[in-house]
């Protein structure tokens, strides 16, 4: 039996990889983080499986992996306790970071067990895939060579690295995460916005390159540059009297929407009741959220980069990275060092530090009395490290219902602002204390007591030419799966069939043009030319799911929004690819139809917009359970927030 690892970036050409698995006598399986290559994989008749349908969630196997990891985890926190940086603990919110890589190791070791040939492909680099290619050589498996070399492919070729010899591909990756960094401030795909695009990335990486070499030069000359970055951001938060500074900031990061739709109805209630605030940003991409939003922010990630990378190559940084060697080593901590530290956690390290050093100055300087922070990141735990230092008072407002999940991330905040009882629940099942936690309702959905069904209709007949007289179905999508294109053609094609109007919204991932969502249109369009229908981005849920008769959607966080708007809901899932609670979530509350048959779809649309008797059991339902996943339902949660932290606030003398 033998035992291959490989990695990719992204890759759309696998060529080389299937001339490589081609050429294999013997048999073997493949498992994969790339549900892509999966996909094709499974098509040209690979043993092909992904982690998520070997590690089912929830799973008696995924709980055992999961809590093996957190043990990892806690061992990892015992011996890196002594290890500071400014008086920090450089490893407090890391471990969500060794969390995902414990969990990772743990789960190859499993498969490993079984003593098949195997071959891991994963998206993206870890050094902890020398970790598990250590693992395999000490339980019996063998590799072409025998030494400890992982495989790295793009579209020509395939290259072997070493635990050593490896630093050319990192290079690649950090540069890969800057450019994709900037790659949300644009949401479309024209040519125009191309070229745009291009030029802004451009010009700001050589003006990061430009300040990085300005900040080695005076490293050089031993000058230590702290004061002139913080001195850039002393000139972008410019008020005129620091008297009247704001005593309330917001310090958001989100990879994707969701987590900032609570804030916006809160930030202008702030904004309506002439409350100061100031918000901070540390990515680009939480930056062009709020952009879209006009919502003023100071964005960090500037500030953050250029002093973790000075921090990386000072003399105290190198000093620490010494230390964490030598800590990994006499603990045997192979998810820190593998012949060299994992850059990945050393980055993310050096993130946290400099995220400690800018957040202690704006907090100097605004004297700070109540903080919002999202996401469990490196930067909101070290906004949540300083703060506690300040004894200041840290809020996070959970924007989704929340179900239980075996790697849970660790929040960092003193209090987290929850929907209703069900989230506050799970998050006592994960070891949160009650205390800690207060419900509120979800800001998000206070609209859901003003919207106007007949107005809505009516918009869409107007602008979109939806007969407004007719039943409109929508389907809302958390991501595309395997053949969507096909069944929805389908669909569309049943639509027109029972002069049901129907509305599609992808993702809004997706709207930044790829290869995937192409071709499903495409397909769609081709297999529906003389049918009607409309796919859309830009028509926001309130919206679409307002005006809508039937909501259909996978496992999408719109499920709750149909339900508080009293929308019967159907949630599909036909190639059984979604192994997750919240699949079945809705329909287990009786909030909900779950289909995995096609066929069984259309009969439940039919069931449900001819009114028989499960509109009365939504109802019901409803009404029993609504509460629980919004507090109240009132549409007052917005109220509730602003009250809760405007107590921590001293007026103005």
């Amino acid at each position: 039996m033998f035992c291959e690892i490989f990695f990719s970036y992204g890759n759309k050409n696998w060529n080389e990889l299937i001339v490589h698995l081609n050429a294999i006598s013997q048999p073997y399986r493949i498992i994969t983080t790339n549900d892509k290559l999966h996909y094709h994989l499974k098509k040209i008749g690979k043993d092909s499986k992904t982690f998520q349908e070997i590690y089912p969630d929830p799973d008696p196997i995924t709980m055992k992996t999961a809590e093996n990891a957190r043990d990892t985890v806690k061992k990892y926190e015992e011996c890196t306790m002594g290890l500071l940086f400014n008086n920090f603990k450089v490893f407090y919110g890391m471990e969500n970071i060794l969390l995902f890589e414990a969990a990772l190791l743990e789960k190859a070791k499993k498969i490993l067990e079984t003593k098949k040939s195997t071959i891991f492909i994963f998206e993206g680099f870890s050094l902890t895939y020398f970790s598990i290619l250590k693992l395999s050589l000490e339980m019996g498996y063998v590799n072409s060579s025998n030494e400890l070399k992982i495989g790295y492919f793009n579209e020509q070729k395939i290259d072997y690295l070493t635990p050593k010899n490896n630093s050319f591909i990192l290079e690649k990756k950090e540069k890969l995460n800057l450019i994709r960094n900037y790659i949300p401030t644009l949401s479309t795909n024209t040519s125009k916005n191309k070229i745009s695009l291009t030029f802004f990335i451009t010009r700001k990486i050589i003006s990061m390159i430009q300040k990085s070499f300005k900040l080695q030069f005076l490293n050089f000359l031993k000058i230590d540059p702290t004061l002139n970055i913080l001195k850039q951001i002393d000139n972008k938060i410019s008020f005129s009297n620091v008297k009247y500074f704001p005593k309330t900031a917001f310090f958001l990061t989100a990879d994707v929407e969701l987590p900032l739709t609570p804030l916006y109805p809160l930030l202008e209630k702030f904004d309506e009741s002439n409350e100061r605030y100031q918000i901070f940003s540390p990515d680009p991409i939480t930056s062009s959220y709020l952009q879209k939003k006009n919502i003023p922010f100071i964005e960090l990630f500037e500030e953050i980069y250029l002093l973790s990378n000075f921090l990386k190559n000072s003399n105290k940084g190198k000093k620490l990275n010494q230390q964490i060697k030598e800590c990994a080593i006499k603990n045997n901590l192979s998810l820190l060092y593998f012949e060299k530290i994992a850059p990945s956690i050393l980055d993310k390290i050096y993130q946290y530090v400099a995220t400690t050093i800018i957040i202690e100055h704006i907090v100097d300087k605004m004297k700070l009395q109540c903080v919002v922070i999202s996401d469990a990141t490196p930067f909101a735990n070290g906004v949540a490290s300083v703060m506690k230092k300040h004894n200041i008072t840290t809020f996070e407002i959970i924007a989704a219902h929340l179900e239980y999940h075996p790697h849970f991330t660790k929040l960092k905040a003193d209090k987290l602002c929850v929907p209703g009882r069900t989230t506050e629940k799970t998050l006592i099942d994960v070891g949160i204390h009650p205390d800690r936690i207060i419900i509120t309702g979800n800001p998000r959905f206070d609209y859901v007591k003003s919207v106007n069904y007949s107005q809505l209709k009516l918009f869409l007949e107007n602008n979109y030419h939806i007969d407004k007289k007719k039943k409109l179905i929508s389907i809302i999508m958390s991501r595309w799966h395997k053949n969507d294109e096909v069944w929805l053609a389908k669909f569309i094609e049943f639509c027109n069939k029972n002069d049901f109007e129907i509305i599609i919204k992808p993702h809004p991932r997706y709207k930044v043009s790829g290869q995937e969502t192409d071709s499903k249109i495409e397909y769609i369009k081709k297999e529906c030319k003389n049918k009607k229908f409309l796919i859309t981005f830009d028509l926001d849920l309130p919206t679409i799911i307002g005006s809508s008769d039937l909501v259909i959607s996978d496992f999408s966080s719109s499920i709750l929004e149909a339900i508080l708007l009293e929308k019967p809901v159907i949630t599909v899932n036909f190639i059984k690819d979604i192994i997750i609670n919240a699949v079945t979530l809705w329909h287990k509350f009786d909030l909900a139809v779950h289909v995995e048959k096609y066929d069984e779809l259309e009969n439940s649309v039919l069931c449900i917009l001819n009114g028989n008797n499960l509109l009365e059991k939504f109802k019901n339902a409803r009404i029993k359970t609504v509460p629980d996943f919004n507090h109240l339902n009132d549409g007052q949660a917005t109220v509730r927030l602003f009250n809760l932290l405007k107590e921590k606030i001293t007026p103005h003398v």
